[in-house]
């Protein structure tokens, strides 16, 4: 038996700086500055049933505590979309100090030859984009969530199917919110002509969409298309990109984002709500990320995020040393700018450190 049983995991110890805008503290009657720690404990273990089956478990603990009332937790929601049950408990919830634990992955999966069968709370991650991926309904990522290392898992029926070494076929089933939406996808994979080409049709939330991606290289870099048309609401969206690693040290990626919401879209209020897929407030987006290896143990990466509707944006960076293969130190800040009600002028200034360590059983 314990050869049937393994597991990873990791433990972090997280403090942050933010300093909100001024819209954004007579909203919520928040202070001009918060200082907060999160220590998280994040266990994932796997038990081998028999040939071809296995049971992934992933359970996460956090602790919230701040020197000042901690007067929103963005970390916690119970609600979160995707999930059919709320497997999330808070059990303090105090001022300064919090803590909560969440089952985040469930999962039983059977395989066979050519197919594959997955019922559970897990995760989906479909499109191509480094900055943003349309096709990601199911459960997407903000890429500016640095707090987060994981996406959230969704609880469904996953069937997938091999026709060829080249092709892929996925079906999903996910209930969510208590019942409420029934959401289905089939999502078709295939590598041809050295291209790798995508395309999604979903029922997502009581509406159809439809979405379609590409990736291939361009010379030595790599080009990545991916489109999405809401033909419920009328949203249709794009995304161009190209990266390459110019250097063995040296990596650029830029990202065109193109959004065209339905003319009696409501736009978004506050940036939570943009990365949904559907609330974007801009039409024209862009992202240029770099990264660059310092020395063997010590890397560096930039990003900024642009909204040419509003002039608003967000510049990001990150430093990270290696202790050893096991644990890395990383200091990060995240400046928003632009006038007062623009997108990305609602953002507070973010500035932290991590301590990681991760580890194997």
């Amino acid at each position: 038996m314990p050869d049937r049983i393994s597991g990873s995991g990791y433990g972090l110890t997280f403090p942050i700086f933010q300093r909100y805008p001024e819209l954004l503290r007579q909203l919520f009657g928040l202070k001009e500055t918060l200082l907060f720690d999160i220590t998280r404990l994040r266990l994932r273990p796997t038990v081998r049933l028999w040939r071809g089956a296995k049971i992934r478990l992933e359970y996460e603990m956090d602790f919230v505590v701040s020197p000042d009332s901690i007067p929103l937790n963005p970390f916690y929601d119970a609600t979160f979309g995707g999930q059919l049950l709320d497997l999330r408990w808070l059990p303090v919830d105090e001022a300064k100090f919090k803590f909560f634990h969440f089952i985040d992955r469930l999962f039983f999966q059977q395989r066979f030859a050519g197919w594959r069968i997955t019922l559970g709370r897990q995760r989906i991650s479909w499109g191509t984009g480094r900055i943003w991926r349309l096709m990601d309904l199911f459960n997407p990522i903000n890429p500016l969530r640095f707090d987060k290392l994981e996406r959230e898992g969704i609880d469904a029926l996953i069937l997938h199917a091999f026709p060829s070494p080249l092709s892929t076929i996925v079906v999903v089933y996910n209930p969510e919110q208590q019942w409420q939406y029934h959401n289905v996808a089939i999502y078709g994979q295939l590598l041809w002509r050295e291209w790798d080409w995508a395309a999604l049709i979903t029922r997502h939330r009581n509406r159809w969409q439809f979405a379609a991606s590409a990736t291939g290289n361009l010379g030595k870099a790599t080009l990545r298309f991916e489109a999405l048309w809401n033909a419920s609401t009328g949203l249709v969206q794009w995304v161009m990109g190209i990266d390459h690693q110019l250097t063995p040290s040296f990596y650029a990626a830029v990202e065109i984002f193109a959004n065209y919401p339905p003319d009696d879209a409501t736009p978004a209020l506050l940036f939570g709500e943009v990365f949904s897929n559907e609330f974007y407030r801009g039409h024209w987006y862009s992202a240029v990320l770099m990264q660059y290896q310092l020395t063997p143990a010590t890397s560096g990466s930039l990003l900024h995020l642009h909204n040419w509707s509003d002039g608003s944006g967000i510049l990001s960076g990150e430093i990270r040393y290696d202790l050893s293969g096991q644990a890395d130190i990383r200091a990060g800040i995240q400046v928003p700018y632009g006038d007062r009600t623009t997108e990305f002028a609602l953002l507070p200034l973010s500035a932290f450190l991590r301590l990681s360590y991760f580890f194997a059983v």
